[in-house]
Formats: structure tokens, C-alpha cells, sequence
């Protein structure tokens, strides 16, 4: 048997509510992918993939092998700085 790749489930909803419209399309809300906690809006034309921990669920099960992970704070302090 092969091993099977490392794929991670899609913190998109499969029946997403409360979208919002704004300048540029739809909006749609993700979730933690492991204990559903709000995880903001991405959009929906330009994210056909979101995979979002919470921050309590990333302290509580350690860095996933071979991703990026920033934490939330981090993450909101750049972008109210404008930088990338």
C-alpha cells in the first residue's frame, strides 16, 4: 500500500451563511478546522481553499509539518500596518 499525501481538510463551510457582499464580490465565513471556532471571512471567487486553527487549537496541537503558521495577533498587526 502507498502511502497517501498529507492533505488538509478546508476550513470553508459546505453550506456557507452569512456571507457578506463588499466592493469586489462575496465574502464567505471559514472555521477552525478542528473545533469550528470562528475564523473570520475569505473570499469567495479567489479562495477555493482556506484551511484555518484557531489559536487555542494550534497551541493545543503543536506546528503541522511542512505549513506556514502565524498566529492571529501577528497576522491582524501586519495588516493594520499595510504590509503583506
Amino acid at each position: 500500500m502507498s502511502p497517501s499525501p498529507d492533505i488538509l481538510p478546508s476550513s470553508r463551510l459546505q453550506r456557507p451563511t452569512g456571507a457578506l457582499h463588499r466592493p469586489g464580490g462575496w465574502w464567505i465565513p471559514i472555521a477552525c478546522a478542528n473545533c469550528g471556532a470562528d475564523g473570520g471571512f475569505v473570499p469567495e471567487d479567489n479562495a477555493s481553499f482556506a484551511f484555518y486553527l484557531c489559536n487555542n487549537c494550534a497551541d493545543r496541537w503543536g506546528p503541522i509539518a511542512n505549513t506556514y503558521s502565524e498566529p492571529d495577533a501577528l497576522f491582524w498587526e501586519r495588516i493594520h500596518k499595510g504590509k503583506p
